[in-house]
């Protein structure tokens, strides 16, 4: 379960379990990822049902990725630095992100690609 971003190679997962959702206290994970085209470092906090979410992207170069998510979400999303365009399989309109712009996404099962068209990102979700 969770969330997938790759290119031609596995790039990064972020996995969860729907019992965290509903489970009380606070969890906190920081991790720093070298992926096939940069840097990803992100904090993800977890507490009463909520996930929050802040990463930083060095890339090496404007990146395009397939993403997956296999859970019923409703998710905050805030572009706070880049630019990035989301397309979901299925669906005719393309989301575009830049800094300081946000939107609400509501998924179940679904994939698309996602585009970076920056080298550093920024974002923060819920």
């Amino acid at each position: 379960m969770g969330f997938e971003l790759k290119n031609d190679k596995k790039a990064f997962k972020i996995a969860f379990d729907e019992n965290d959702f509903g489970s009380h206290g606070f969890k906190e994970n920081i991790f720093k990822t070298n992926i096939p085209f940069g840097q990803l470092t992100a904090k993800q906090w977890l507490f009463d049902g909520i996930k929050i979410l802040y990463s930083e992207t060095d890339l090496d170069k404007p990146t395009e990725l397939d993403w997956k998510g296999d859970s019923e979400l409703v998710t905050m999303h805030f572009n706070l630095q880049g630019r990035t365009s989301i397309v979901q399989n299925g669906m005719s309109n393309c989301f575009e992100l830049n800094g300081n712009q946000h939107n609400l996404f509501y998924g179940t099962k679904a994939k698309g690609t996602m585009k970076f068209d920056g080298l550093e990102m920024k974002s923060f979700m819920v």
